[in-house]
């Protein structure tokens, strides 16, 4: 993969043939690369512990615009 959203798809294809885990793979997986992008401004390679962290609590409790 080239980036971090075809390595993301690569993976969750692996999971074509259960219709709801891909899809809710797929779903979770999105939502990780957007905050990494928007909230941390860095690729996946680049997180680390503290910012799992925050995702984890940012899942607990997303702001709403």
């Amino acid at each position: 993969a080239e980036n971090d959203l075809q390595a993301a798809y690569h993976w969750v294809n692996l999971y074509t043939d259960v219709d709801k885990t891909y899809h809710t793979y797929r779903r979770e997986v999105e939502r990780l690369l957007l905050w990494c992008q928007y909230e941390r401004g860095r690729c996946l390679k680049e997180l680390k512990v503290e910012d799992f962290e925050s995702y984890f609590n940012f899942l607990k409790n997303p702001p709403f615009s």
